[in-house]
C-alpha cells in the first residue's frame, strides 16, 4: 500500500492525483474481496498447490511489468552523513 501510493504520488500530475488515488484504493478493495473468494473457491475444488500456479505468474509478471515501465526519476544525494552513522 505504502509503495504503490508513493508510485502514484510521484508519476500523477497534481490535479490528478486524488483520482489515481481513488482509482487504486478501489482496486485494493476489490482485488482484496474478490481474491479472498476465488482463492475458496480454488480451495474448496483442488490442492492448496493450486494456488500457486496463479500467483507466481501474476508476480513474474508484475515484476517483469514494473522494471519495463517504472522509470526511476528521483536523484540519489552522495553526501555522507557521518554522526547519523556513529549515532
Amino acid at each position: 500500500m505504502v509503495n504503490s501510493a508513493a508510485i502514484i504520488l510521484d508519476a500523477t500530475p497534481a490535479k490528478e492525483v486524488g483520482f489515481t488515488l481513488e482509482i487504486n484504493m478501489t482496486a485494493f478493495n476489490v482485488g482484496s474481496m474478490a481474491g479472498l473468494t476465488v482463492s475458496g473457491v480454488i480451495l474448496a475444488i483442488l490442492d492448496w498447490r493450486a494456488l500457486f500456479y496463479i500467483n507466481v505468474p501474476i508476480g513474474i509478471f508484475g515484476t517483469v511489468w514494473a522494471v519495463i515501465k517504472l522509470k526511476e526519476v528521483g536523484t540519489i544525494e552522495r553526501t555522507a552523513s557521518w554522526i547519523g552513522l556513529a549515532s
